[in-house]
């Protein structure tokens, strides 16, 4: 299975070739994509930076059937707050803090 992550246009131009493809809508901004963007892309997930998440943002995303992504989170306590909100994925350059977050999620 092939995924990709990247800002709009970008993956606007990838779904233009591949409808099966798995993208990772990448945001950078406390407002959501418009609808526009949203039906050109057709993310599985919505990705932005983890300081523009809310509860309420994270809350806002699985009733469009959009899981919930974001980047860059290497604070344990920010990645508990996270997953506890329900964010679906977390990127983060501290692998192992990630999978024991995880663990303990389940």
């Amino acid at each position: 299975m092939a995924m990709f992550c990247g800002a709009a246009e970008a993956m606007a131009a990838v779904r233009e070739r591949d409808e099966r493809i798995s993208l990772f809508l990448s945001w950078y901004g406390e407002q959501p994509p418009s609808e526009g963007v949203l039906g050109t892309v057709r993310p599985q997930y919505f990705n932005p930076e983890h300081r523009f998440l809310s509860k309420e943002s994270v809350a806002y995303w699985p009733a469009r059937d959009v899981l919930v992504s974001c980047w860059t989170v290497d604070d344990a306590d920010r990645r508990a707050e996270l997953l506890a909100w329900g964010a679906d994925a977390i990127i983060s350059n501290d692998v192992n803090g990630v999978v024991k977050s995880c663990g303990e999620r389940t």
